[in-house]
């Protein structure tokens, strides 16, 4: 009887999350065609700056994505962590009061330092963005780099250094990044380590300050239930002192080689140990440069791989019940990328669940899939895509992302025209140049 009970249960689990999956995609058909082409403009202000600009009624609520290139690959040698600590000395906050004001106005902000460019996020409900944009425009104009402000920062940077070293997960994405790029550009931590935050002088930080932060350096964005011409008013005026600078680009987008003579790796395994309850196995593939099909085929293979019940990975959890935790996710940086599948499993298991894993990898890299596989990845990477971007701050996100790739920031109305255009022999011959045996670094961190 309760066996039977068992059964019964997983069966209607199963059923209602077919039918919550089958939803998901009758949403994606119907608004295909409609939803996905948004209305989207790209406003030039007075002072040069672009604004990718975009009209949602959906909520009273107000978001800005300020794009500054240079990011991590900026740091200049011996001085990694120098494009994060710039940053956040931009967005430090002259006292208390104004704490308490973005408080009350129900306005925050938060940056993240990636490989090709900074980003400051603003939320603001839209009756106070007016009060919210002069805060924030003015720290960005006029920052104040005081020495005292400088140290403490420093000392909140060494303590995300020990928290990255805790994670498991950001200890793994480091990992990898350092195995294909070094400890340089795109590799190394985003907050230094003590040694480079040591030989970062005040003078260094203006010296950055001053070549990054520009017009014709910045892109951005706004998502918002606000006129076009409010928003136009509201920027023209609030950076109208923001310096104007010709940026050089820095750096090449071909693709990196993998041959003996330039591969940066120096162990394609990697085991770091950490006191775990458990195991975090992981597998990275070194991506060919952003263009508009290959990041389509990343996310392509991202949601085949380890999004979902559907995917490759998911067999590890059910039935063989080797992991807990299985996912896939991509890292698009101009230059390159990194595709990466990783689970956590039980150290009595681990053995076990490295070597499945490889399997389903070679499997992919050797047979590729059938044309009914191809086609539910194709579903469920609209659906997905269709679903991360239902929100204003990640649309706005990724305008600005697409836009500073060299993609356009069009790209997010075009995705699902690429994406239907994509053969079964394209995908399948993309991961056979990705997933190959020695393109891969494996990961595996925990107990010894």
């Amino acid at each position: 009887m309760k066996k039977s009970k068992k059964i019964n249960f997983k069966v209607s689990f199963t059923f209602f999350l077919f039918l919550f999956l089958f939803s998901i995609c009758l949403s994606v058909f119907a608004n295909e065609n409609n939803v996905w082409q948004l209305s989207l403009k790209k406003v030039l202000l007075n002072n040069n700056l672009k604004l990718i600009y975009q009209e949602d009624h959906s909520s009273k609520i107000t978001i800005l994505q300020i794009l500054i290139n240079g990011g991590k690959k900026a740091d200049p040698v011996g001085k990694k962590g120098l494009c994060y600590l710039t940053t956040r000395i931009v967005l430090e906050l002259p006292d208390r009061s104004k704490i308490q004001e973005l408080m009350v106005s129900g306005s925050s902000f938060e940056l993240k330092v990636e490989g090709d460019y900074s980003i400051i996020t603003l939320r603001s409900l839209s009756k106070n963005f007016n009060e919210s944009l002069a805060l924030i425009s003015k720290l960005i104009i006029n920052p104040l780099f005081s020495s005292q402000r400088i140290f403490l920062i420093k000392k909140q940077m060494e303590f995300m250094q020990k928290e990255e070293e805790d994670n498991t997960l950001f200890l793994m994405s480091k990992s990898n990044f350092n195995s294909f790029f070094g400890k340089q550009g795109y590799g190394g931590s985003v907050f230094g380590n003590k040694e480079t935050l040591k030989s970062i002088k005040k003078k260094d930080i203006v010296g950055f300050y001053k070549k990054y932060f520009n017009v014709s350096n910045m892109i951005i964005s706004v998502v918002t239930d606000l006129k076009q011409k409010e928003i136009k008013n509201l920027f023209e005026k609030n950076f109208k002192k923001m310096p104007d600078k010709n940026y050089v680009k820095e750096g090449s987008t071909e693709f990196l080689s993998l041959s003996k003579e330039n591969d940066p790796r120096e162990s394609r395994v990697i085991s770091l140990k950490r006191n775990k309850q458990q195991i975090l196995v992981s597998y990275a593939a070194l991506l060919p440069g952003v263009d508009k099909e290959n990041f389509v085929l990343a996310y392509m293979l991202e949601n085949l791989m380890g999004k979902g019940v559907k995917s490759r990975l998911w067999a590890l959890r059910d039935p063989m019940n080797l992991a807990y935790t299985v996912n896939a996710n991509t890292v698009q940086m101009k230059s390159s990328g990194l595709f990466n599948v990783y689970l956590k499993t039980d150290k009595k298991k681990r053995e076990k669940a490295i070597e499945e894993t490889k399997k389903i990898i070679e499997n992919l890299y050797k047979k590729g899939v059938n044309e009914e596989e191809f086609n539910i990845a194709k579903v469920f990477s609209k659906a997905n895509f269709f679903r991360e971007n239902e929100t204003k701050r990640v649309r706005a996100l990724n305008l600005v992302r697409f836009e500073a790739m060299g993609l356009g920031f069009e790209f997010y109305n075009r995705f699902f025209s690429i994406l239907n255009s994509i053969t079964l022999e394209r995908f399948n011959l993309y991961m056979e140049k990705v997933l190959f045996n020695e393109n891969l670094v494996e990961v595996l961190i925990g107990p010894e």
